[in-house]
């Protein structure tokens, strides 16, 4: 399907990146079902356990709650102009397509990257859905060639155009 046509039936014109169902039921029911587990305990513990526990489990509840934030909160969106950014970490940016000039692949964040003229990093997820249509809009603007398409959806370097 062409990229025009698949815009075209996206909401309001923009093609959406989001986590998936899947990953938005595992992010709640760690966050929540952790959440009950410390609560439980607390009541449970001796008064000299209690900083111990505490620590270790507010460490994993913050891990978990990060791990939320990224699922529910972050979006990713594009239309034929602009690439949309929306996140509790950065806030919200907007970019031009003729900004972006190259992208790259980290495989300790398991995300791509796309690198733009005012040193601005785009990173986007390999979970998020609609990838193949993302690599196909690098594709349609000369950002990566018709060989790398494939590397959009699996880990590897994307190279510069």
């Amino acid at each position: 399907m062409a990229l025009k046509e698949t815009l075209a039936g996206a909401r309001n014109g923009r093609m959406i990146l989001r986590y998936s169902l899947g990953y938005r039921l595992l992010a709640a029911s760690l966050l929540f079902g952790f959440g009950s587990v410390i609560c439980s305990g607390f009541f449970r513990t001796k008064i000299q356990d209690l900083p111990i526990n505490g620590l270790v489990g507010g460490f994993f509840l913050l891990v978990f709650l990060v791990m939320f934030l990224e699922v529910f909160f972050v979006e990713i969106s594009f239309d034929r102009e602009f690439i949309y950014r929306k996140s509790p970490w950065c806030g919200a940016k907007k970019i031009r397509w003729d900004e972006v000039v190259s992208t790259s692949f980290s495989q300790i964040g398991d995300w791509h990257v796309l690198h733009t003229k005012d040193k601005v990093k785009l990173r986007i997820s390999r979970r998020l859905s609609n990838l193949r249509v993302m690599g196909e809009a690098l594709l349609e603007r000369g950002i990566i060639g018709p060989e790398k398409l494939a590397l959009w959806l699996t880990a590897g370097t994307l190279p510069d155009r």
